[in-house]
């Protein structure tokens, strides 16, 4: 048992980029975006005895893809920034999407987890060398790795807030209040 859980934190440590791309040019990607749809993914491996099993939006520890989602959506109206509505994004240039992606692997039995935590937006780009090729791609993003027991669990969900507001300083960086 603890050996498959190390191994889960090795691909947790060489598998996730560590690397945050918060930097000015790009921050100048977000500049004029009408706001943001947001769209929450949560992973869950717990050890099983016949080996992992996955599920996806499982909550750990009361920590839901709901309660992610209202955590979130409800921090960038708080900074002035509008959530989309999937009907709106399709609508806005690029598209603007702000992903949440929680990945946590462990076992209940030794109260601990892992998680992996990306949020990125992803608007389509165009190539300048040929502008008919356009694609989706992470414009902005921020990362981050830990573990935690269940009595913790509640710091995942801080790490969320710290990852979103780090988002909001960077959108308010380009587009202040008027």
């Amino acid at each position: 048992m603890k050996n498959t859980l190390i191994s889960i934190a090795a691909v947790f440590l060489f598998c996730s980029p560590l690397m945050a791309i918060d930097l000015e040019i790009t921050r100048e990607t977000l500049k004029g975006l009408p706001g943001v749809r947001v769209i929450v993914e949560a992973h869950t491996l717990y050890k099983q005895r016949a080996g992992l099993s996955t599920e996806q939006n499982a909550p750990i520890d009361g920590l839901s893809k709901d309660q992610i989602q209202t955590d979130v959506e409800l921090r960038l109206r708080m900074a002035g920034i509008k959530v989309l509505t999937e009907a709106e994004c399709n609508k806005a240039p690029g598209f603007p999407t702000l992903f949440i992606t929680l990945i946590m692997a462990g076992s209940k039995e030794i109260d601990l987890y892992y998680y992996s935590l990306n949020i990125g937006l992803c608007q389509w780009v165009t190539l300048v060398r040929d502008p008919k090729i356009s694609i989706g791609a992470d414009t902005w993003s921020s990362e981050s790795i830990g573990s935690t027991g269940s009595n913790e669990i509640g710091d995942v969900r801080n790490g969320i807030k710290d990852k979103v507001d780090k988002f909001i300083n960077a959108w308010l960086s380009v587009n202040p209040k008027k």
